[in-house]
């Protein structure tokens, strides 16, 4: 359509003229509404959403689906740069998938599931399967390296072990998914380890089977219980706030912390 913004663009559009697809990589979450709400009423929108306009003429959504609704609850118009459609929608895909990545508190199978869509659109671009170690050629295993960084902001190690879990397959990221006290980097790591799906879908019923039973008590990733504690913190404390505890904590001990945390005495 002759109105239709050019891709590369930047406008503001009416929140309620966009079209939000089905089967986002994850769904609405009306409490970062609620905080995304609060912070662009003091601040304003500091990162756009992305859409891209159908054959309609209509904007699509992208990512941003969050400050969309935020947008919209404030009734005030949301910034967008216009994307490409040309691209295709593996690509869109994966720009969502990025996006997320680095904006999103996300579970282990979550971030897998992400890190796949980020590499379905690389595998388009190849035209082979750069998670098959049959179609793998040489350099591609950096090459994914360096797609997971970019996408997820992360060291070397952190990606290499990101796209080892990226490779487990939709249907044991989805009985992982089944069990969220399984649901963690270090499980997934141990999963990839095994050599088929079918000994996947044992060790996790084996799993299952020991966090049912009376006596067992599973222990926890100290590094997927750091995350779950700061997924907690940012939703409760100010921006200040977090900087004066990140302050407290590089001066103290976990130990500490526990200890007091234990000692209680708020309110239940």
């Amino acid at each position: 359509m002759e109105n239709t913004p050019k891709p590369g663009t930047r406008i503001e559009l009416d929140p309620n003229t966009i079209i939000v697809p089905e089967g986002r990589l994850v769904g609405r979450q009306d409490q970062h509404i609620d905080d995304l709400a609060d912070s662009l009423g003091k601040l304003g929108q500091i990162s756009p959403i992305g859409v891209y306009f159908n054959e309609k003429g209509e904007p699509v959504l992208v990512y941003g689906r969050h400050r969309t609704e935020a947008c919209r609850q404030l009734g005030r118009k949301v910034t967008a740069d216009v994307l490409d459609p040309s691209r295709g929608q593996v690509h869109m895909r994966a720009l969502e998938a990025a996006e997320n990545l680095t904006r999103m508190q996300l579970t282990a199978t979550q971030r897998a599931e992400h890190v796949k869509a980020v590499l379905a659109a690389h595998t388009a671009e190849l035209g082979r399967d750069v998670l098959d170690p049959a179609q793998r050629r040489w350099g591609d295993r950096e090459e994914v390296t360096r797609k997971i960084q970019q996408a997820t902001k992360s060291s070397r190690s952190t990606a290499r072990n990101l796209a080892e879990t990226a490779s487990l397959s939709e249907g044991v990221l989805q009985a992982v998914r089944a069990c969220p006290a399984l649901d963690s980097s270090t499980f997934l790591q141990t999963l990839t380890q095994l050599p088929s799906d079918e000994a996947r879908y044992k060790r996790i019923a084996a799993e299952q089977r020991a966090l049912a039973g009376p006596s067992r008590r599973r222990a926890i990733d100290p590094a997927d219980a750091a995350r779950m504690a700061a997924g907690i913190l940012q939703q409760a404390l100010t921006p200040d706030e977090r900087v004066s505890l990140v302050g407290l904590l590089a001066s103290t001990t976990a130990k500490h912390l526990a200890a007091a945390l234990s000692g209680g005495g708020g309110d239940e």
